[in-house]
């Protein structure tokens, strides 16, 4: 899969308050390369959504990694598992 063009995404504070909401403004440009990346026909907001989700959980792994390793025990990220939550 090609580099997406991220600077076609608009990414800003949900408007509900929500801290860790957010509103994604999806450019043309961005659309045709997600639907060719993804071998589809039309937009899917679900595909998105979980191929957002993956993104952002991969970049904030790739950022705290090197902390891992210098004895933090911070390892197995999933910013969206519930895990241990609902207890």
């Amino acid at each position: 899969m090609t580099k997406p063009p991220f600077e076609l995404l608009k990414v800003k504070p949900a408007e509900d308050g929500n801290p860790l909401g957010m509103t994604i403004e999806v450019q043309p440009e961005f659309e045709e390369w997600f639907l060719k990346a993804h071998d589809l026909t039309e937009w899917d907001e679900d595909k998105f959504t979980s191929w957002f989700k993956g993104f952002l959980n991969d970049a904030v792994k790739d950022n705290i990694a090197p902390s891992a390793s210098n004895g933090t025990g911070i390892k197995g990220i999933d910013l969206y598992s519930r895990e241990g939550l609902d207890e």
